[in-house]
């Protein structure tokens, strides 16, 4: 089950979006939000998932590779129907064997049918949909999508519609998360990557003389940078000047100057 995973998902004129949240935590923790819980199934294809973070890992790329092996086969690409009735066939087969707990929904564009939305749970089930959520966040945005959402919507009302659902994600659901959306449409380079993450502070003239010591100075074994004093004997972590003089002296830094004095 999908959880404290949220993936939202909806069509419009010419294309299908999906948005999900970049947390990777389990239970009450969270590691950190840089995750990416989209998968490009092809050029028109998208797949969000949630669940389990090994098997959104592993299932997902076990799609992806055999939708790939299929068209290297047959060169013909399968369309959103075909993947959406190949993923559910597959997950209905695990059921009784090893079954992955992830839950998903599938955007695609085809030439034919125009947008689509696949609306697939854990347990195999598969429904088309204009509109759909997976996890706690159907709470929150089932109603901001049946309020709002229309048949025929641009993608830049869609865009302002995904902002409205995330935006009451943000401010409703007791764990926040950044929502870049993706969207899958008829154009050559489908995927436009809205990034929705929180800002940070930009780096100023006086943190150059730092910024370029840290980067010219050595590394650790254990991926620490180092700097030297200027007679490149004595290496330091690399630290503040007034961080460095106000920490006090360790036996060990007395130990190594007084072998630094021996050599001398």
């Amino acid at each position: 089950m999908a959880g404290q995973d949220a993936i939202i998902g909806f069509t419009g004129a010419d294309y299908a979006i999906i948005a999900t949240d970049r947390n990777a935590g389990r239970s009450i923790m969270v590691f950190h939000q840089e995750a990416d819980k989209i998968m490009e199934l092809d050029s028109h294809k998208l797949l969000g998932v949630g669940g389990d973070p090994a098997d959104c890992v592993q299932e997902p790329e076990h799609f992806q590779k055999n939708i790939a092996l299929n068209y290297y086969r047959h060169n013909v690409p399968m369309s959103t129907h075909a993947v959406a009735n190949y993923i559910r066939g597959e997950k209905s087969a695990k059921l009784r064997k090893g079954m992955a707990v992830v839950d998903m929904l599938l955007a695609g564009y085809d030439t034919d049918a125009g947008p689509s939305l696949y609306f697939i749970d854990y347990l195999a089930s598969m429904q088309k949909l204009d509109k759909g959520a997976h996890g706690y966040c159907g709470f929150f945005v089932n109603s901001l999508l049946d309020a709002h959402w229309k048949p025929g919507m641009t993608l830049e009302e869609g865009l302002q519609l995904m902002v409205l659902c995330t935006a009451e994600m943000q401010r409703r659901f007791s764990i926040s998360s950044a929502f870049p959306p993706r969207h899958a449409t008829s154009r050559r380079r489908p995927y436009l990557p809205v990034l929705c993450t929180r800002p940070l502070r930009a780096a100023t003239a006086a943190d150059a003389p730092l910024l370029s010591r840290v980067r010219s100075a050595p590394l650790d074994l254990q991926g620490r940078r180092q700097e030297r004093d200027e007679g490149g004997r004595n290496p330091r972590l690399c630290m503040s000047a007034a961080r460095r003089a106000a920490a006090p002296i360790t036996s060990a830094e007395l130990r190594q100057r007084s072998m630094y004095k021996k050599k001398r």
